[in-house]
């Protein structure tokens, strides 16, 4: 019996589009979050854990693809800036911030951005992004999917 040729294209694709189906719910791992398009939590300075006081903003940063910025909340004043990227080489440059003064997120905030100027490398492991200087990892921060 022969297969006429679209029957085995309509095969092909139901195998093709149900096989990722059952890939996508089986629990098999995730891949790691792009660095763009991804809202970026703030979790650790270093080692240190970061919080965030009930009722305030999440300290987050963004990078846009199509314009090559970065923005973001760090914990009292919202910055931007821009960005390169290539392989693993992260810069981050040109950052501003709006200048409220908020003493008790002041010390976290300018550590955060101390941390996103002094970037040279960073690492995406799954939802994880880690930022370094060299070998010394800065900061860490967790992957938030963003429109």
């Amino acid at each position: 019996m022969r297969i006429s040729r679209e029957i085995r294209l309509i095969l092909w694709v139901a195998v093709t589009v149900f096989g990722s189906c059952q890939n996508r719910y089986s629990g098999a791992p995730k891949s790691d979050t792009p660095l763009v398009n991804t809202r970026w939590q703030l979790l650790r300075l270093g080692r240190e854990e970061v919080f965030t006081p009930e009722g305030e903003t999440e300290k987050y940063a963004q990078f846009a693809l199509d314009s090559l910025s970065v923005r973001g909340f760090a914990g009292c004043n919202s910055f931007f800036g821009k960005y390169m990227v290539k392989n693993d080489t992260l810069r981050i440059s040109y950052l501003s911030t709006t200048r409220k003064l908020c003493a008790s997120q002041q010390v976290v905030e300018e550590n955060f951005l101390r941390a996103l100027q002094q970037t040279t490398r960073y690492r995406i492991s799954g939802e994880r992004l880690k930022l370094y200087r060299g070998d010394t990892l800065l900061a860490t921060l967790q992957g938030q999917y963003w429109r």
